[in-house]
């Protein structure tokens, strides 16, 4: 017999990235709500409940995780949702990661600092802190690091779509 039969599990997001939490969820047993901005996603359509909610809203989120009496929150593949789960595990007091390491591991700026002061090799970056300055946020001229060949990548630096990062 599973452990999770009769838990109530949020799961942020209903994307296709969160249907193999969401269906693995459910054959062990547990009652899955989901949270996802789109009324439409797939997650919805499978789980017990669902609520049209942005993962970015995490005041509401844990308004529901509460209303729910959840025992758990998860979610899989997406960055903004991980630091909404470790938001609402710890106002809920659930069992969660801790908030600042989920925000050093989504922010890339901090989570290269750390790896360097761990001891890793990382690449050289510049940061991109200003979004009015177009594609990177950081003007052309910086560039180019001297003694470099000219080749760069650039990234969000929060996490891996080109839309709007949180604040």
């Amino acid at each position: 017999m599973s452990d999770v039969v009769g838990k109530r599990l949020m799961v942020l997001g209903g994307s296709d990235a969160q249907l193999v939490l969401i269906r693995r969820a459910m054959a062990l047993g547990a009652e899955v709500i989901v949270a996802d901005r789109d009324p439409d996603c797939a997650g919805g359509r499978l789980a017990q409940a669902f609520h049209a909610v942005s993962t970015a809203d995490i005041a509401r989120l844990a308004a529901l995780a509460q209303s729910h009496a959840i025992d758990g929150i998860a979610t899989f593949a997406s960055d903004p949702s991980a630091l909404a789960v470790a938001e609402v595990a710890r106002q809920l007091r659930l069992p969660g990661n801790p908030v600042a390491a989920v925000e050093t591991l989504i922010n890339k700026d901090r989570f290269r600092a750390f790896l360097a002061k761990q001891g890793f090799l990382t690449p050289r970056a510049l940061p991109a802190r200003d979004r009015r300055l177009g594609d990177g946020g950081c003007p052309p001229a910086r560039w180019r690091h001297p003694g470099q060949a000219g080749r760069f990548l650039r990234q969000p630096r929060h996490h891996a779509s080109c839309g709007r990062a949180p604040r």
